[in-house]
């Protein structure tokens, strides 16, 4: 009989332990399991005033800066892609011309 009392007194020890901690885990997780989409935009918010005021302080470059960089850093390649294929095309443009130039003339003088 003292053997039974002892397994229910540590079986009823063990149950309020295990009860009592879940409620303290649960205290710390309360808004994500309660409220999830709260807490999702709590955190949201907090990333964002933490860049916020990382770039104030100087410890990470603005995003709009590097894709600033990245956007002339393009248009300058394709400034000096066009500037060097323009002659190019001029050049192709005025031997077409001077070809079909050439067959009307033959032509003319075939007649």
């Amino acid at each position: 009989m003292i053997i039974v009392l002892q397994k229910s007194r540590w079986k009823y020890f063990l149950e309020n332990y295990c009860i009592r901690m879940n409620a303290i885990l649960l205290q710390g997780f309360r808004i994500q399991l309660l409220r999830p989409s709260e807490y999702l935009q709590r955190r949201f918010n907090a990333r964002q005033n933490k860049l916020k005021v990382e770039k104030q302080l100087g410890l990470r470059p603005s995003s709009a800066e590097f894709c600033q960089l990245q956007n002339q850093e393009m248009k300058e390649e394709q400034l000096k892609l066009c500037n060097n294929a323009l002659p190019q095309k001029t050049e192709m443009k005025e031997q077409e011309y001077l070809k079909q130039l050439h067959e009307i003339r033959q032509q003319y003088q075939s007649e």
